[in-house]
Protein backbone atom coordinates (compact mmCIF):
# COMPACT_ATOMS: atom_id res chain seq x y z
CA UNK A 1 0.00 0.00 0.00
CA UNK A 2 1.98 2.73 -1.29
CA UNK A 3 2.26 6.04 1.09
CA UNK A 4 0.12 5.69 3.20
CA UNK A 5 -1.30 9.09 4.82
CA UNK A 6 1.20 10.75 7.64
CA UNK A 7 -0.85 11.30 8.89
CA UNK A 8 -13.13 9.32 32.11
CA UNK A 9 -9.57 7.86 32.06
CA UNK A 10 -10.32 3.76 32.77
CA UNK A 11 -8.14 -0.33 31.90
CA UNK A 12 -9.99 -2.64 29.79
CA UNK A 13 -9.37 -5.84 32.15
CA UNK A 14 -12.18 -7.62 30.85
CA UNK A 15 -11.86 -9.58 27.75
CA UNK A 16 -15.40 -11.27 27.67
CA UNK A 17 -16.82 -7.88 27.16
CA UNK A 18 -17.46 -6.21 23.47
CA UNK A 19 -17.13 -3.03 25.18
CA UNK A 20 -14.69 -0.93 26.52
CA UNK A 21 -15.43 -0.39 29.74
CA UNK A 22 -13.10 0.32 32.77
CA UNK A 23 -10.14 1.10 29.54
CA UNK A 24 -7.93 3.07 32.18
CA UNK A 25 -8.37 3.66 36.09
CA UNK A 26 -8.37 7.32 37.41
CA UNK A 27 -4.98 8.74 38.08
CA UNK A 28 -4.83 8.91 42.08
CA UNK A 29 -4.17 11.79 43.13
CA UNK A 30 -0.53 12.99 44.00
CA UNK A 31 1.09 14.09 46.85
CA UNK A 32 1.28 18.31 47.27
CA UNK A 33 4.99 19.38 46.47
CA UNK A 34 6.22 22.44 48.09
CA UNK A 35 9.78 22.05 48.38
CA UNK A 36 11.47 24.70 45.85
CA UNK A 37 14.21 22.11 44.75
CA UNK A 38 11.81 19.86 43.25
CA UNK A 39 9.93 22.49 41.21
CA UNK A 40 13.89 23.98 39.68
CA UNK A 41 14.29 19.92 38.95
CA UNK A 42 11.53 19.66 37.11
CA UNK A 43 12.05 22.64 35.07
CA UNK A 44 15.29 21.57 34.74
CA UNK A 45 14.28 18.54 33.05
CA UNK A 46 11.75 20.08 30.79
CA UNK A 47 14.44 22.20 29.32
CA UNK A 48 16.51 19.54 28.33
CA UNK A 49 13.24 17.38 26.88
CA UNK A 50 12.30 20.91 24.77
CA UNK A 51 16.48 21.10 23.63
CA UNK A 52 16.42 17.37 22.79
CA UNK A 53 12.81 18.21 20.16
CA UNK A 54 14.60 21.15 18.75
CA UNK A 55 17.74 19.18 17.73
CA UNK A 56 15.49 16.33 16.40
CA UNK A 57 13.48 18.49 14.49
CA UNK A 58 16.26 20.62 12.86
CA UNK A 59 18.21 17.28 12.14
CA UNK A 60 15.48 15.25 10.83
CA UNK A 61 16.45 14.32 6.96
CA UNK A 62 14.42 12.61 4.82
CA UNK A 63 14.28 8.56 4.55
CA UNK A 64 13.05 6.78 1.16
CA UNK A 65 11.64 3.28 2.83
CA UNK A 66 8.38 2.27 3.59
CA UNK A 67 6.72 4.97 6.64
CA UNK A 68 7.03 2.87 9.18
CA UNK A 69 10.75 1.74 8.41
CA UNK A 70 11.81 5.54 8.28
CA UNK A 71 10.05 6.07 11.80
CA UNK A 72 12.15 3.17 13.04
CA UNK A 73 15.09 5.60 11.97
CA UNK A 74 13.94 8.66 13.50
CA UNK A 75 12.94 6.90 16.16
CA UNK A 76 16.56 5.71 16.77
CA UNK A 77 17.55 9.45 16.05
CA UNK A 78 15.51 10.69 18.99
CA UNK A 79 16.34 7.90 21.65
CA UNK A 80 20.11 9.05 21.00
CA UNK A 81 18.39 12.52 22.18
CA UNK A 82 16.71 11.52 25.24
CA UNK A 83 18.70 8.86 26.25
CA UNK A 84 20.96 10.30 29.47
CA UNK A 85 17.43 12.02 30.37
CA UNK A 86 16.04 10.95 33.37
CA UNK A 87 12.37 12.20 33.33
CA UNK A 88 9.08 10.84 34.64
CA UNK A 89 5.59 10.12 33.07
CA UNK A 90 4.59 13.52 34.77
CA UNK A 91 8.03 15.35 33.11
CA UNK A 92 6.36 14.06 29.67
CA UNK A 93 2.75 15.17 30.41
CA UNK A 94 4.26 18.81 31.44
CA UNK A 95 5.85 18.45 27.99
CA UNK A 96 3.20 18.35 26.22
CA UNK A 97 2.05 21.15 27.34
CA UNK A 98 4.99 22.88 26.29
CA UNK A 99 4.84 22.03 22.57
CA UNK A 100 3.00 24.97 21.52
CA UNK A 101 5.81 27.00 21.73
CA UNK A 102 7.60 24.71 18.79
CA UNK A 103 4.22 24.70 16.79
CA UNK A 104 6.21 26.66 13.86
CA UNK A 105 9.42 24.38 13.22
CA UNK A 106 9.05 22.77 10.37
CA UNK A 107 7.35 19.30 9.88
CA UNK A 108 6.26 19.74 13.54
CA UNK A 109 3.17 17.80 12.98
CA UNK A 110 4.64 14.63 11.50
CA UNK A 111 7.75 14.83 13.76
CA UNK A 112 6.71 15.21 17.12
CA UNK A 113 4.76 11.98 17.38
CA UNK A 114 7.30 9.93 16.94
CA UNK A 115 9.58 11.78 19.50
CA UNK A 116 6.66 11.68 21.60
CA UNK A 117 7.00 7.93 21.15
CA UNK A 118 9.87 7.19 22.31
CA UNK A 119 9.84 9.30 25.30
CA UNK A 120 6.76 7.59 26.47
CA UNK A 121 8.24 3.70 25.39
CA UNK A 122 11.84 4.28 26.81
CA UNK A 123 10.32 5.78 30.18
CA UNK A 124 10.19 3.10 33.12
CA UNK A 125 6.71 4.21 34.46
CA UNK A 126 3.67 2.90 32.87
CA UNK A 127 0.49 5.07 32.56
CA UNK A 128 1.08 8.55 30.67
CA UNK A 129 -1.10 11.68 29.85
CA UNK A 130 -0.70 13.46 26.79
CA UNK A 131 -2.44 17.21 26.60
CA UNK A 132 -2.77 18.27 23.15
CA UNK A 133 -5.98 19.80 23.31
CA UNK A 134 -4.41 23.29 23.12
CA UNK A 135 -2.48 22.72 20.03
CA UNK A 136 -3.31 24.01 16.30
CA UNK A 137 -2.44 21.13 14.42
CA UNK A 138 -3.01 17.05 14.65
CA UNK A 139 0.20 14.88 15.13
CA UNK A 140 0.27 11.88 13.33
CA UNK A 141 2.37 8.60 14.57
CA UNK A 142 1.66 9.12 18.07
CA UNK A 143 1.94 5.52 19.52
CA UNK A 144 4.51 3.60 17.26
CA UNK A 145 5.22 0.62 18.43
CA UNK A 146 3.57 1.17 21.72
CA UNK A 147 3.79 -0.72 24.53
CA UNK A 148 2.58 1.47 27.90
CA UNK A 149 -0.65 2.69 28.51
CA UNK A 150 -1.74 6.28 27.19
CA UNK A 151 -4.27 8.59 27.44
CA UNK A 152 -4.41 11.54 24.94
CA UNK A 153 -6.57 14.67 25.20
CA UNK A 154 -7.27 16.54 22.32
CA UNK A 155 -7.53 15.48 18.34
CA UNK A 156 -4.91 13.70 16.59
CA UNK A 157 -3.84 12.83 12.70
CA UNK A 158 -3.13 10.18 11.05
CA UNK A 159 -1.52 6.86 11.77
CA UNK A 160 -2.47 6.26 15.47
CA UNK A 161 -0.51 2.92 16.96
CA UNK A 162 1.28 2.58 14.09
CA UNK A 163 2.62 -0.63 14.69
CA UNK A 164 1.59 -0.75 18.04
CA UNK A 165 2.48 -4.04 20.23
CA UNK A 166 0.74 -3.72 23.66
CA UNK A 167 -0.57 -1.69 26.08
CA UNK A 168 -3.77 0.73 26.09
CA UNK A 169 -4.57 4.00 24.08
CA UNK A 170 -7.52 6.07 24.95
CA UNK A 171 -7.89 8.79 23.21
CA UNK A 172 -10.23 11.82 24.50
CA UNK A 173 -10.70 13.21 21.05
CA UNK A 174 -10.76 12.15 17.20
CA UNK A 175 -8.14 10.41 15.04
CA UNK A 176 -7.28 11.15 11.32
CA UNK A 177 -6.63 7.95 8.90
CA UNK A 178 -5.22 4.91 9.29
CA UNK A 179 -5.55 4.35 13.35
CA UNK A 180 -4.31 1.03 14.36
CA UNK A 181 -1.90 0.72 11.08
CA UNK A 182 -0.27 -2.49 11.27
CA UNK A 183 -1.03 -3.06 15.19
CA UNK A 184 -0.32 -6.36 16.49
CA UNK A 185 -1.45 -6.23 19.81
CA UNK A 186 -3.07 -4.03 22.99
CA UNK A 187 -6.16 -2.04 22.91
CA UNK A 188 -7.02 1.50 21.39
CA UNK A 189 -10.31 3.67 21.77
CA UNK A 190 -11.45 6.02 20.43
CA UNK A 191 -14.09 8.60 22.04
CA UNK A 192 -14.60 11.14 18.86
CA UNK A 193 -14.47 10.19 15.02
CA UNK A 194 -12.09 7.94 12.90
CA UNK A 195 -11.25 8.56 9.41
CA UNK A 196 -10.45 6.31 6.66
CA UNK A 197 -8.59 2.43 6.70
CA UNK A 198 -8.70 1.99 10.40
CA UNK A 199 -7.00 -1.35 10.89
CA UNK A 200 -5.11 -1.53 7.51
CA UNK A 201 -3.12 -4.59 7.86
CA UNK A 202 -4.18 -4.99 11.42
CA UNK A 203 -2.57 -7.92 12.73
CA UNK A 204 -3.87 -8.60 16.33
CA UNK A 205 -5.24 -6.66 19.29
CA UNK A 206 -8.48 -4.47 19.84
CA UNK A 207 -10.07 -1.07 18.48
CA UNK A 208 -13.37 0.16 20.04
CA UNK A 209 -14.43 3.07 18.21
CA UNK A 210 -17.30 5.49 19.79
CA UNK A 211 -18.18 8.33 16.97
CA UNK A 212 -18.57 8.35 13.21
CA UNK A 213 -15.68 6.37 11.18
CA UNK A 214 -15.05 7.09 7.39
CA UNK A 215 -13.84 3.45 6.38
CA UNK A 216 -13.04 0.10 8.20
CA UNK A 217 -9.93 -1.08 5.51
CA UNK A 218 -10.14 -3.99 3.41
CA UNK A 219 -6.86 -4.85 4.13
CA UNK A 220 -6.58 -6.58 7.81
CA UNK A 221 -5.30 -9.72 8.67
CA UNK A 222 -6.42 -10.35 12.19
CA UNK A 223 -7.58 -8.43 15.59
CA UNK A 224 -11.22 -7.01 16.26
CA UNK A 225 -12.98 -3.43 15.69
CA UNK A 226 -15.83 -2.59 17.53
CA UNK A 227 -18.24 0.27 17.06
CA UNK A 228 -20.57 1.37 20.51
CA UNK A 229 -20.18 -2.03 21.78
CA UNK A 230 -21.01 -3.96 18.77
CA UNK A 231 -18.33 -6.35 16.85
CA UNK A 232 -18.01 -4.62 13.38
CA UNK A 233 -14.94 -6.90 12.37
CA UNK A 234 -14.45 -9.57 11.58
CA UNK A 235 -18.36 -9.63 10.62
CA UNK A 236 -20.49 -12.70 12.15
CA UNK A 237 -17.76 -13.42 15.32
CA UNK A 238 -18.26 -12.62 18.68
CA UNK A 239 -16.57 -12.76 22.02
Amino acid sequence: MNQILRAETRVIDRPNSVRANDVFRPYKKEKPQAVRETDVKEDKVLAQLEEALVKFISQWKLVTAFHWVACEVHCEEALALIRDIKYTAKDVEKFTVSLQEFIDLRGFDFKVGLFLSVLVNNCDDDLYLLQLKHLDVKIQDIGFRNNKDIVIDGNVGANLGLEMSSGKLLLNGSSGNCLGWRMSGGTIEIKGDVGLDTGVYMVNGDIYLNGRYGKISDHIIGGRIFHKGKQIFPIGESE
